[in-house]
């Protein structure tokens, strides 16, 4: 099966490096991405869909050049992109959902950013919630795991407006569980 990724991911990390690191520092994640996929963050489209191994190498290359290989560190870079790639109304939105509503949205998030054969499941109550991952290949890639961790932390930051704990409970070559709490 063929997976991939919407390109306002692109965008967004281009954005994100070009305006906190300068342009030196984005040509080099570009270089570190290789031939093949430079072009998706050096002029990316945000409506173009990208082959899932694009952004696989755009987070080592990201990994690599603005973290050093540090997990904490680009755990904080991650955070940031999801962040910033976060728009004013979607933000407005998740404010308005408690922890829970929000969360139990991510399988239909993941739909409009991906393509593929993976299913995401999501179970929340008042204080916690559990999110599943499965027939996603790319999980034996360990920058997915720091992505998916920093993507759903930031999510329930920006509801409850308090840092969540968010940890893998399940891993797999292809899936992944995810549980949080907030309160």
């Amino acid at each position: 099966m063929k997976y991939e990724v919407k390109g306002v991911w692109f965008t967004t990390a281009r954005r994100y490096v070009n305006d906190r690191y300068g342009p030196q520092m984005l040509e080099e994640v570009a270089a570190g991405m290789g031939e093949q996929h430079r072009e998706a963050i050096v002029q990316p489209l945000a409506s173009e869909w990208y082959p899932e191994e694009t952004l696989q190498q755009g987070m080592a290359s990201m990994s690599r050049v603005l973290a050093g290989g540090d997990v904490e560190r680009f755990s904080a870079v991650l955070e940031a992109c999801t962040d910033l790639g976060i728009n004013h109304f979607f933000r407005a939105l998740i404010r308005m959902g408690s922890p829970a509503m929000v969360l139990r949205k991510v399988p239909t998030m993941w739909s409009l950013i991906r393509r593929g054969d993976a299913i995401v499941t999501a179970e929340a109550n008042d204080e916690r919630a559990t999110i599943r991952y499965e027939r996603f290949p790319y999980f034996q890639d360990s920058n997915y795991r720091i992505l998916t961790l920093a993507s759903v932390r930031t999510l329930v930051r920006i509801c409850c407006g308090r840092e969540p704990s968010v940890e893998i409970v399940g891993y797999e070559r292809d899936a992944l569980a995810v549980a949080v709490t907030w309160r």
